[in-house]
C-alpha cells in the first residue's frame, strides 16, 4: 500500500509472502530517477508534487520474482 501527504509517501509491503517460507528480498522503484530502495516499507519524499508510478519487485530465495505497481498523486 501506499499513503503520501504532501511530497512524502510511505510505503507497506505487508501482505508479502512466499509460499514456501524463503526469505524475500525487496526492491522499490519510485518512479522519479532516485535510488532503488531494498527495505521492506520505506517512506520517500519528492522533490515535486506530479504523478508517478511506485513498483514494487519481491525476489525469493530461488531468484523467482513478481511486481506490483501503484500510480500515485503527490499534491
Amino acid at each position: 500500500t501506499v499513503s503520501c501527504v504532501a511530497l512524502a509517501c510511505l510505503t507497506s509491503s505487508a501482505g508479502t509472502f512466499d509460499a514456501n517460507g524463503d526469505v524475500i528480498r525487496y526492491s522499490w522503484n519510485f518512479g522519479d530517477a532516485s535510488a532503488l530502495s531494498t527495505a521492506t516499507s520505506p517512506s520517500h519524499t519528492y522533490l515535486a508534487n506530479g504523478t508517478y508510478t511506485i513498483t514494487l519487485t519481491v525476489t525469493d530465495g530461488w531468484n523467482r520474482s513478481a511486481s506490483t505497481t501503484r500510480t500515485v498523486s503527490v499534491p
